[in-house]
């Protein structure tokens, strides 16, 4: 009788082994976060990337099911991955117009339909229509010529009343 308490720990412990043998093979299959790090990597490359972000290609990349990329996507952006791409989509084309308010965008170029369709993805997901981010971009543009204009003005100002302040300085005023 001796034995059996003494066989019960080496039972105990390896029942205990096993266990956290288990928990740790599930907790490492929950745990997907070098997983999610890349693919959150592979989806901001896609967006950045790809003029007219589509779906396949992300699959492609990340050579993940389209349901598998949704369910990633919801889980780290909270947006299915054709939300994410009408976004990045639309906000290059806002990032455009207003790098050239005079300009503007070409809509086909960033993978719109018509102008039409442009106006209301961009109105969606900035909260501003084109026409309004364009006015917002030169009245912005002109702030700076005016400020640069202000600031040259107040350091040829500047200059002025150094030389005055000189010349008074060394009695050569007149």
């Amino acid at each position: 009788m001796a034995t059996a308490p003494s066989l019960a720990p080496q039972r105990d412990r390896a029942a205990v082994s096993a266990s956290d043998d288990a928990f740790a093979a599930h907790a490492m299959r929950r745990n997907n976060s070098h997983r999610l790090v890349q693919f959150s990597r592979t989806v901001d490359v896609w967006l950045t990337i790809c003029p007219i972000p589509l779906l396949k290609e992300l699959m492609a990349a990340t050579r993940l099911s389209r349901r598998q990329v949704e369910r990633n996507c919801m889980a780290l952006y909270g947006k299915p991955p054709k939300v994410l791409a009408r976004e990045a989509r639309a906000l290059r084309a806002a990032t455009a117009i207003t790098a050239d308010p005079e300009y503007g965008c070409d809509f086909v170029e960033h993978g719109f339909y018509d102008q039409s369709h442009m106006i209301r993805e961009v109105k969606h997901f900035t909260g501003a229509t084109p026409g309004q981010i364009r006015a917002r971009a030169r009245a912005d543009k002109a702030g700076q010529i005016v400020a640069e204009s202000e600031r040259l003005d107040h350091a040829r100002r500047c200059r002025q009343f150094r030389v005055q302040y000189r010349l008074l300085a060394s009695g050569a005023h007149g």
